[in-house]
């Protein structure tokens, strides 16, 4: 978040210093450090900037924030600097890097950060600080865990990017000053879903260090699990198993249709991850849910359809290994570092299409000499 003001004076330390929350983000806490002095956020980064005496832009940094940086804003509001260190999602998620965080490649300083509504208005409702939660930058987290109901980043009203702004006992857009404690409802309104929240707290309490639920993947230790989602991340969206020329990735042809987003998530490979809108992000979310559960998650995601009823077990390995045109053996490379329930069904599925042709080729061959039989019949007679 980075300001363009300067000041001709800082102060030594600020009249009011509300404490940091464990589980928030920085740019978080700044907004209501400058919220409860009556100052912009803006104002508040000059201020840190030139206490600070660094020659970086102004700005809060959510990840990697550096040493000066901390120590002025610990001065300015008197606490001890590892407390602003510990809300540094460096801290806060040990287990991974930049690239799993909400920015633009542009900006990689800049950390964007999702909202709920209904946060926001239980927050107000119940008296506490008004804080964003660190969770909420997490790029694979689309849905709030406590509502099940999908995260807004920008502004439902107005549409403008990181809208949040902290005014007294009131959350605002700083941009149209609606309120953001209101979900906007569309003609088909989003239902709760639990099984994509209960993944999601899954990832971040992997991303924090946790070793994950042994429902999602057998007994895996984090850095494990980590390494299996990086793989999986890759395997939906990469332009290097299907021909690009299509417009298409592996999440396009995986994902249930309920899920599927609007324009597909191949029609831009440019992009990364990281800086996707919200419904190509869970498209990609609920293709990783149906690889880890199989015929499991069906239900839950509206997964079917009687074409496949056959390979439901299979589930979507076949779709997979129908859909991959090229560099199939870098895709079994990653498969034979999965788990072996993964391995199992990924081999199953193979099985079951070599049989599948195996029979295409064996009533081909059968029709060709039925054909050839006739001509000979009618030549005789």
């Amino acid at each position: 978040m980075r300001a363009t003001l300067f000041v001709d004076w800082s102060p030594q330390v600020l009249p009011c210093a509300p404490r940091p929350i464990n589980g928030e983000l920085l740019s978080s806490w700044t907004r209501r450090l400058a919220a409860a002095n009556l100052i912009t956020l803006p104002e508040l980064c000059a201020c840190l900037e030139d206490l600070a005496q660094s020659q970086e832009p102004a700005a809060v940094f959510d990840y990697g924030s550096p040493k000066t940086w901390r120590l002025a804003i610990a001065r300015m509001t008197r606490i001890p600097e590892p407390w602003v260190w510990a809300l540094d999602l460096q801290q806060q998620f040990p287990a991974i890097d930049r690239e799993w965080f909400l920015h633009d490649a542009t900006c990689p300083e800049k950390i964007v950060s999702s909202f709920c509504p209904e946060c926001f208005s239980e927050q107000i409702a119940a008296g506490q600080a008004l804080h964003l939660k660190a969770e909420w930058a997490v790029a694979l987290v689309t849905r709030c865990f406590v509502h099940q109901l999908p995260l807004y980043r920008y502004c439902p009203w107005c549409g403008m990017d990181q809208p949040v702004h902290f005014e007294a006992n009131a959350i605002e857009c700083l941009y149209c000053e609606d309120q953001l404690t209101i979900r906007r409802w569309t003609p088909n309104p989003a239902s709760p879903e639990p099984l994509i929240a209960a993944f999601e707290r899954t990832v971040v309490e992997t991303f924090a260090g946790r070793d994950p639920d042994p429902v999602w993947a057998g007994e895996f230790t984090a850095p494990s699990f980590c390494g299996l989602l990086r793989d999986l991340l890759w395997m939906l969206t990469t332009p290097e198993l299907i021909d690009p020329r299509y417009g298409l990735a592996l999440v396009d042809r995986v994902v249930a249709d309920r899920f599927r987003p609007k324009f597909h998530y191949g029609g831009n490979f440019e992009a990364p991850f990281h800086a996707r809108s919200w419904t190509e992000r869970e498209a990609v979310v609920c293709a990783i849910i149906q690889i880890l559960l199989g015929s499991a998650s069906d239900h839950a995601l509206g997964v079917g359809g009687c074409a496949l009823r056959n390979s439901a077990k299979f589930r979507p390995f076949v779709e997979i290994l129908r859909s991959v045109e090229r560099g199939e053996h870098r895709l079994w490379a990653r498969i034979g570092q999965w788990p072996m329930s993964l391995q199992d069904r990924a081999g199953n599925a193979l099985r079951f299409l070599e049989a599948k042709q195996a029979r295409h080729r064996r009533a081909s061959v059968r029709s060709e000499g039925r054909v050839v039989y006739d001509l000979d019949v009618r030549r005789d007679t």
